[in-house]
């Protein structure tokens, strides 16, 4: 006796998910031409040349780069905000174990006295830009000002991997930290592309001749990329057929599942820290306007903080509200159910950093980790998918409070 089979969701929109690539567009990674130098020279000197910047594969290959830079050895201590990834947290303990965080607010905002505290001991400093937000930087200024008067300054690493890396987002990092870092896999659907950029005296003079290391030897890494890039263009498939069916065969969730962790495997070892990105990335980078792109991301997440306020809600807060970066965060009384209806509905909201260490993690921030799920932000996106996204949100937010109440 056959039993009829459970129709599959079908979404007339999709928000969220794998950025993808169309086959044409994933030509420039697949036809396996890695000896372009002059676009990793061309991408290099948009945000200050040879000698200031190093082209990486990740955003944790690039903090690998500056704590070996820093001189970070297994005794070591460093200090990090208390609200992080896990990836950071694995590539600072593959350096060393002496590490430590300072307090947050809720408002991701670093506590001045536990920061100043932490650095008169510490060998380097991590700092983290959330995502883009010039009030954390405003903060940071702040902080930073302060340990001018200490004898031994700590290096000085800003983590601006959440913010949009348009050409001025380092307009006042370069005066209080001495390695800045960026990525643009969190805001371009490119499977790799990341900065090290050296800010100060010290960290250019740190930096030396490894600004011109070019090497494209490791066929895990480039394996790596083409998982990731294939499972893109299966995404971009998907997408180029409305009404689309959520159907695990056909829309790439898994091979995005498996190629992230794959990748998570190659970024996380020290071996790769110097590791150029590729060129293929590096092209695609020179090919956008990333100052009309960083209008849009600015744009589209003041809507979007603008729509969530006018919501008559009491189960969600909008905690970072001048945001420019990987999207905007939201703090939700019921995270899993909330998440669930948006997947119903083909609206993907990802938790950037579900886990934690309660031994480290102050008390401010453990509900972020517990009720922090992200609209994502991308340059390519319209209004109407932000005015449908909103309505979504309210409807959510109605149906979870009237469930609650039942």
């Amino acid at each position: 006796m056959s039993h009829p089979q459970t129709a599959l969701p079908t979404f007339s929109r999709v928000i969220g998910g794998e950025l993808p690539l169309s086959p044409d567009e994933a030509e420039l990674w697949l036809a396996g031409k890695e000896n372009d130098l002059s676009s990793l020279a061309s991408v290099c000197e948009l945000w200050g040349g040879e000698g200031k910047v190093c082209w990486l594969r990740y955003g944790r290959s690039a903090l690998g780069a500056a704590l070996g830079l820093c001189n970070i050895q297994s005794t070591s201590r460093v200090a990090l905000p208390a609200y992080q990834c896990v990836a950071v947290v694995n590539k600072i303990s593959s350096y060393t174990r002496n590490w430590t965080t300072y307090g947050l607010d809720e408002f991701l905002i670093p506590d001045s006295r536990e920061f100043l505290e932490l650095a008169r001991t510490a060998h380097a400093v991590i700092t983290c830009v959330y995502f883009g937000s010039r009030r954390i930087e405003s903060r940071l200024q702040e902080c930073v000002d302060d340990l001018r008067n200490l004898q031994d300054i700590p290096w000085i690493i800003e983590d601006r991997v959440m913010c949009f890396p348009d050409l001025s987002c380092l307009i006042g990092a370069e005066e209080r930290c001495d390695f800045a870092l960026l990525s643009f896999r969190k805001h371009y659907p490119v499977p790799d592309g990341a900065l090290l950029v050296a800010c100060s005296e010290r960290a250019r003079e740190a930096l030396g001749d490894q600004s011109r290391a070019c090497s494209f030897g490791r066929l895990d890494a480039q394996l790596a990329i083409r998982k990731k890039v294939r499972a893109k263009v299966k995404r971009h498939a998907w997408l180029s057929a409305s009404p689309f069916v959520d159907d695990p065969l056909w829309n790439a969730r898994n091979e995005s599942v498996v190629s992230e962790m794959y990748l998570d495997s190659i970024a996380d070892s020290k071996a790769i820290d110097f590791l150029p990105g590729t060129t293929a990335s590096a092209r695609y980078i020179l090919e956008r306007d990333l100052v009309c792109d960083a209008h849009d991301v600015r744009r589209w997440s003041r809507v979007v903080v603008d729509g969530v306020r006018s919501i008559d809600r009491l189960n969600m807060t909008v905690n970072v509200e001048d945001c420019c970066g990987i999207g905007v965060p939201l703090l939700v009384a019921n995270r899993d159910a909330f998440k669930a209806v948006a997947a119903e509905n083909g609206i993907f909201l990802p938790v950037h950093w579900p886990r934690y260490d309660e031994n480290q993690v102050c008390l401010s921030v453990q509900f972020w980790y517990m009720r922090e799920v992200t609209v994502p932000i991308a340059s390519g996106g319209s209004e109407d998918d932000i005015v449908f996204l909103l309505d979504m949100v309210a409807r959510f937010c109605r149906e979870l409070t009237e469930f609650q109440d039942s």
